[in-house]
């Protein structure tokens, strides 16, 4: 048995995700998935996700839509845009998936306490059923239910078994099977206990009282899975008991509103007050803010993470802030921003930013970028990491700068690199048969960032893998400050760009206070969006800063703006916020008030520095002669149909020439000036006896009478095509001649 080939193939597996069987048809695609980094809160959004096994490409619109069964146990807003939307969805907070109890250790417990009869000779009574296999009869159905449910609160019976009347009145149904999704409530014939075990909890001293286990062993709260809440009714609030009608009866109560919420969205301060789309952009962008991924960032050796500089407690927190610990490592910056139109800069979605906060690091961040590699033994193939450089007969040497490397091939902490550097060095010793003698071939690493940026060696770990062989990471880091372009959001999904960033003494200032916004948003993002918990935020973080605390935005706790209103009136603030500015060019006050408060922003990953691209001239597909796609090969821009149409619609037709086919895919075809079919071209050798001048020449007719003609390759390519399957296209030809005086069709 082959090992290398076994664990190739796990590793590659692993690697990709992609899990098959060798001479099996189908593979399983994400089975395996890279783990979510960037933040602490990316990775527990990842861990919780679920994915719904479906065809993304499918038009019906049901397996999306939200459904009255979600409630508690999926978030309603956490799900990505797109072909995925609504496939792809996230646990609740207090969502629970049952590890399960065997029923072989269950059921003899059953037996022995409760009154169910095991000899089925009772043929009316009502069935018990345990994970769809008959365990009994009893003679008193409703007696038994509420027997197991006090046992189950007591502690004698697992806390996640599930106890159903079962829709018909024949049958109790228990379940305790592993994977249900189940969530905790409040039981109201026990809630009178929660105040003296609030206080047992608070008066431990030792710390070691957990409060939700004395909950849960006291039957205050209890989990319960969907098929049994049917058959309870459920308060959303306490008062709501008021409205429930004999000869019904509340049974439950919910913990909180923000229960049915995800982790991502409970962050979000005053999300009831937010269009339901804003809120799903926010679940989504919050995990590609920037922060500190983990305290032990500095040992770690992920691909690719952004460290900021600076981080804030937002002023407005909702509870999870705390309870999820994102305190500790918090994911932006409170920022005081105006809502203004103000040069023009600032126009669909995009932002004016401070240039002195800017200098004072605001948003500023540290980007680290690993690059690794091994040394493998392939056969008689060994690599060995030096420098390739001093082998004179070294193969394959790139187009790059070798002198920053030592003779080991490695490179020192604390050098500036840039684009085209070699961080590791490495050749592969390739045993030649022809030549009888081993060569060398360069194999070597290069740093690939943003041209005339430079760059810092931040780490060299060089240690020895299992075989015995070497394994080589550097780690780069380059400081990110701000810059027009990047892409920033506040907690509401008001996601935008940098438009312009202007000198302090050139920005607007308050008369009241002299303070300068870092800032400046347009207020045409406000109408259409209908985030009015961004303007509750900064309100209430205005008012925070005052009184010097935090402010509590927690979902569907009904903050009173009045009250907010109040507080900033006895501070000598305007009660709705806004303030007097003054434009720092000309020195004239602006005829109306401004909107100005602190407002907790995001930095997110999407970088002009990672994404700028363009080129001259470069590399070609092989097949088409047309430029390669992608930053990464120095592809070329596309100019696609909207472009096209555009500069059609400006009568530019040269400029559609020279993009769509000179500077792209231009070719001399020759054709026959008779038949209108390609011909061969001249060449070096002799096609025929008849064309001994080694001219172009047609083959179909036996004529030299052939013309050039400039046709994209991809069109002569196309005809090619077509004549392989039978089809002939025929070309009517005139001669023209250009501007040289060749004659070309």
């Amino acid at each position: 048995m082959n090992y290398r080939k076994i664990t190739s193939g796990l590793r590659s597996a692993f690697a990709t995700g992609n899990w098959n069987v060798q001479r099996q048809n189908g593979t399983h695609v994400g089975v395996t998935q890279l783990l979510n980094r960037m933040s602490n809160l990316a990775m527990i959004s990842h861990i919780r996700r679920i994915n719904t096994p479906m065809c993304r490409e499918g038009k019906n619109p049901k397996m999306r839509q939200l459904d009255p069964s979600h409630w508690g146990i999926l978030c309603c807003s956490e799900t990505p845009e797109g072909a995925s939307c609504g496939l792809i969805k996230t646990l609740a907070l207090t969502a629970h998936i049952r590890l399960g109890t065997l029923s072989e250790v269950l059921a003899p417990v059953l037996l022995r306490r409760y009154n169910i009869d095991a000899s089925l000779t009772q043929l009316d009574a009502p069935l018990v059923m345990l994970n769809g296999d008959i365990l009994g009869t009893t003679n008193e159905a409703d007696e038994l239910v509420e027997a197991l449910r006090a046992g189950r609160r007591d502690g004698s019976l697992p806390f996640d078994l599930s106890v159903c009347r079962g829709s018909s009145a024949d049958s109790v149904l228990l379940y305790s099977d592993i994977g249900c999704v189940m969530r905790p409530l409040f039981v109201l014939d026990n809630i009178w206990k929660l105040p003296a075990l609030l206080k047992q909890w608070r008066s431990d001293c030792t710390g070691t009282t957990e409060l939700w286990p004395l909950l849960l062993q006291n039957g205050v709260i209890e989990y319960i899975d969907k098929v049994e809440e049917d058959e309870l009714i459920v308060l959303v609030r306490p008062e709501d008991e008021e409205r429930i009608q004999p000869p019904y009866k509340a049974t439950h109560c919910e913990l909180h509103g923000l229960a049915i919420l995800g982790l991502s969205s409970a962050l979000i301060p005053f999300p009831d007050h937010n269009q339901a789309p804003r809120n799903m952009y926010q679940a989504a962008m919050v995990k590609q803010s920037q922060t500190v991924p983990t305290f032990t960032f500095m040992n770690r050796l992920d691909i690719h993470y952004l460290v900021p500089y600076y981080c804030q407690r937002p002023l407005v927190q909702s509870w999870m802030d705390n309870f999820a610990r994102i305190n500790e490592l918090p994911m932006g910056l409170n920022a005081i921003v105006a809502i203004m139109c103000h040069t023009g800069f600032n126009q669909e979605d995009s932002i004016i930013f401070n240039k002195g906060a800017l200098d004072r690091g605001m948003f500023r961040s540290t980007h680290y970028s690993v690059y690794r590699d091994h040394e493998r033994s392939v056969g008689a193939d060994k690599e060995r990491f030096e420098h390739p450089m001093v082998n004179e007969s070294c193969l394959g040497i790139k187009l790059a700068n070798y002198d920053k490397l030592d003779v080991n091939g490695t490179i020192d902490v604390g050098t500036e690199v840039q684009n085209g550097d070699v961080l590791i060095g490495k050749t592969m010793t390739v045993n030649n048969a022809d030549e009888g003698m081993p060569t060398k071939r360069d194999k070597s690493t290069v740093y690939e960032g943003t041209a005339g940026i430079n760059a810092t060696v931040d780490r060299v770990v060089l240690c020895p893998n299992r075989d015995g062989m070497r394994s080589v990471s550097v780690v780069v880091r380059s400081t990110r400050v701000p810059m027009v372009g990047d892409k920033f959001s506040s907690r509401h999904g008001q996601k935008g760009t940098i438009g312009l960033i202007i000198n302090e003494e050139d920005m607007p200032f308050s008369m009241d206070t002299g303070m300068v916004p870092s800032i400046i948003m347009n207020p045409h993002a406000m109408p259409s969006r209908m985030t009015i918990g961004q303007l509750k935020e900064a309100l209430l973080g205005k008012a925070g800063c005052l009184l010097g605390t935090f402010g509590d935005g927690t979902a569907f706790r009904n903050a009173s703006i009045d009250k907010i209103g109040e507080a900033l009136k006895a501070a000598g603030y305007d009660p709705l916020g806004n303030e007097t500015m003054i434009d720092g060019k000309t020195g004239e006050m602006f005829q109306t008030k401004v909107f100005v408060g602190p407002v907790f922003y995001q930095r997110l990953r999407h970088m002009v520095e990672d994404k700028i691209h363009a080129r001259s001239r470069g590399s070609l597909q092989v097949m088409t002669r047309q430029p390669v796609e992608g930053r990464a090969r120095r592809g070329g821009l596309r100019f696609g149909e909207m472009e096209r149409d555009c500069v059609i619609a400006h009568g530019a037709s040269a400029v559609i020439q020279d993009r769509l086919f000179r500077a792209s895919d231009y070719f001399v075809t020759p054709m026959c000036k008779h038949c209108g079919q390609i011909a061969d071209n001249e060449h070096d050798t002799t096609f025929t006896e008849d064309n001994d001048t080694k001219e172009a020449f047609c083959r179909a007719c036996n004529s030299k009478d052939v013309l050039l003609v400039e046709t994209p390759y991809a069109y002569k390519l196309l005809v090619q095509e077509l004549n392989t399957i039978g089809l002939n296209l025929k070309h009517n030809l005139e001669e023209v001649a250009d501007t040289s005086g060749t004659l070309l069709g």
